[in-house]
């Protein structure tokens, strides 16, 4: 497998970085502050090489590197140990052989792998900890004991704390398993309810007092509406007739007219930020007036509600080609990094440090739009207001594209608008700190 990623690894030195990593980045590096909008234990395990490799090296790249070679090792350990247990309860040579060639030669598999994202590593934990009920159910029903297999059991918990870690909703993917492994597998419940409720248990202490001692600031509310956002945004896209008393509630928090162009059937990011960065705290003291919206909106538009759910998931359930075939990626192979100045800063020393971070994160995020979503696009301006300080900044950077609507729902300069507004954000954060 390693062989096989090798090239990956090669022509996308010392990685690649999509927006979430650079997000990660500015927090490992002391940039920004920390949070748990993208999942702190990743953030920490990327803090941890990328310091190892400035130890090591004194050099950025291949401080990155060193994180990249760690992940496509354990990605491979995961496969292997998956084939491994597909081989040893009956899936034959040949089968695994061609499981085998599907991991090593499919390319969105070495690109994954040489990829800093969160998803990456929690889809590695995820598979482990379902090997792990695959294997306790083979025990179970073959007559054996679990307590004959503490190595198995040990390996279920830590891989279960893992997956509640490094994912937000891994937590309920975990809490809502564990009722059905204790039911199916009811003779082994003495050692089984017990483990399962620790890590239940720690895990939630981790992401609660922990890190609230760390001074790690939560995910937003609006982070955990996703589907309800998305569906009550689909009722505004298509025209559905609301009371004014109705529209007046959304256009407390966000700008109602601008709903119907962020919404994108599948990606619920722009509706996220058009709450984020609209009036998030109105929601957050109102949330039982907005339940009761979402609850009269469905009712009256059921079908709207299941569309919006549809279009949703369906790159997870149906076998065809989905809305958003791309992220946006940066590497060091399309010369962005040394373009923009990609560099370590280890201090924000003054307003001039703090101008230069934010020149250079949201330059980044400019040169990647420009790489991935194509060349010969048009103007775009955002303006990143540093809250609660003397200082303002202005940034405005052209983005080129071939909509003459910059932000129009059809449009990838939409969505670039979103997300550069968002990474800015993190950068304007450092000001706050100088």
């Amino acid at each position: 497998l390693l062989c096989c990623w090798l090239p990956w690894f090669l022509y996308n030195f010392p990685g690649v970085m999509t927006p979430d990593s650079i997000s990660q980045y500015s927090q490992a590096m002391g940039l920004t502050g920390y949070s748990d909008h993208h999942p702190f234990a990743h953030t920490l395990l990327i803090k941890l090489f990328l310091s190892l490799g400035m130890a090591l090296f004194d050099n950025v790249y291949a401080a990155i590197a060193c994180y990249t070679v760690f992940q496509m090792v354990l990605m491979a350990l995961f496969l292997c140990y998956c084939l491994c247990v597909l081989y040893r309860y009956g899936a034959g040579k040949k089968l695994c052989l061609l499981f085998l060639i599907f991991y090593a030669c499919v390319p969105y598999n070495g690109s994954f792998a040489v990829t800093m994202w969160k998803d990456v590593l929690f889809s590695g934990f995820l598979l482990l900890f379902v090997l792990c009920i695959y294997r306790l159910l083979h025990l179970y029903t073959s007559g054996g004991r679990l307590k004959n297999q503490p190595g198995l059991l040990a390996l279920l918990l830590i891989s279960g704390l893992l997956v509640c870690l490094f994912r937000s909703n891994g937590l309920y993917v975990f809490l809502l398993t564990t009722p059905f492994l204790v039911i199916v597998l009811r003779r082994e419940w003495k050692l089984l309810l017990p483990g399962l409720l620790a890590i239940a248990a720690l895990a939630l202490c981790i992401k609660g007092p922990v890190y609230d001692a760390l001074g790690v600031a939560e995910p937003a509310f609006s982070e955990s509406l996703s589907i309800p956002a998305q569906q009550i945004a689909r009722v505004v896209y298509e025209g559905r007739t609301l009371t004014q008393e109705q529209i007046d509630l959304l256009g407390k928090t966000v700008d109602y007219d601008s709903i119907a162009d962020y919404y994108q059937p599948e990606l619920s990011d722009p509706v996220k930020a058009l709450i984020q960065y609209g009036h998030p705290e109105y929601l957050e003291a109102h949330k039982g007036a907005y339940l009761q919206l979402w609850i009269q909106l469905g009712l009256r538009y059921p079908l709207d509600y299941w569309n919006a759910f549809v279009d949703q998931t369906r790159g997870y359930w149906y076998p065809g080609e989905p809305g958003l075939t791309v992220n946006e990626s940066n590497s060091q192979r399309c010369g962005t990094y040394r373009a923009v100045g990609f560099k370590r800063y280890t201090g924000m020393e003054g307003g001039r440090d703090s101008e230069q971070a934010l020149y250079h994160l949201s330059a980044l995020w400019t040169a990647l739009q420009h790489r991935r979503l194509h060349l010969g696009r048009r103007f775009l301006v955002c303006k990143l207001r540093a809250e609660r300080t003397k200082t303002e900044l202005t940034s405005v950077h052209s983005v080129f594209c071939p909509d003459p609507d910059p932000l129009s729902r059809d449009s990838g300069g939409g969505r670039s608008a979103i997300r550069l507004s968002a990474y800015s954000f993190h950068a304007a954060s450092a000001v706050r700190r100088s």
